[in-house]
């Protein structure tokens, strides 16, 4: 692949420039450019980006855990319970009303827990870290792919722009040779019969020049 994208870049660079919505890319930038901009390859990115995280979560299931815990109460009137007077005497109440809490209550907890072994732990561990070296590989031939791909693109525009350079080189040099040899037939030193060969050359040639264009058209987009 990369002797692919030398070569590619050899016989492209300083002849073609692809002409798009962003401006005129040589082959180099249009590569940077589909890098900067294919999602396909930010969806791989992003893959990467979340086997790492993936693999920091199952592995903070493994580290020591502190959990604390608060819990404050404040009454605005505090209950109570209405008992019996056990100590009765002259013009006591039959009942007296006792309150059994406290008007704030506060209660705090802490705890801590170690994973020391854990088979099903390691093993989820081990098979994350797998998971992240499958999709640093899967952006790696993303990318390889997206630059292979871009290449082909430019390699086939330049290769039919070369053939149009062709065609029309062609094209003028038939064209003087009929101009030439109908002034011959004019003056009777050649055949009506190579002016008509030549006449249907040109006309091959045009039609193939109009194929190569709308090939272009194609290529470039």
């Amino acid at each position: 692949m990369k002797k692919f994208i030398a070569l590619a870049f050899l016989c492209t660079s300083g002849f073609l420039k692809a002409q798009t919505d962003s401006g005129k890319f040589n082959l180099t930038e249009a590569i940077a450019f589909a890098e900067k901009n294919s999602p396909t390859l930010k969806n791989a990115m992003l893959d990467k980006d979340i086997s790492r995280e993936t693999v920091k979560q199952v592995a903070a299931a493994g580290l020591p855990q502190v959990c604390a815990t608060g819990n404050l109460l404040q009454y605005t009137q505090v209950p109570g319970n209405w008992v019996k007077n056990f100590v009765p005497s002259p013009g006591a109440p039959e009942y007296v009303f006792i309150r059994f809490q406290q008007p704030i209550n506060a209660v705090a907890s802490l705890t801590m827990n170690q994973l020391i072994y854990s088979g099903t732990f390691l093993l989820g561990l081990k098979a994350a870290k797998e998971f992240t070296n499958l999709s640093s590989l899967a952006y790696v031939k993303t990318k390889a792919d997206l630059q292979v791909n871009v290449a082909k693109a430019y390699l086939m525009a330049l290769t039919v722009k070369k053939n149009i350079e062709i065609v029309n080189g062609n094209l003028l040099l038939l064209e003087k040779s009929l101009s030439d040899v109908e002034k011959l037939n004019a003056e009777g030193f050649a055949e009506k019969l190579d002016v008509q060969r030549l006449k249907l050359a040109v006309s091959n040639l045009k039609v193939q020049k109009e194929k190569l264009l709308a090939a272009s058209d194609a290529t470039m987009n």
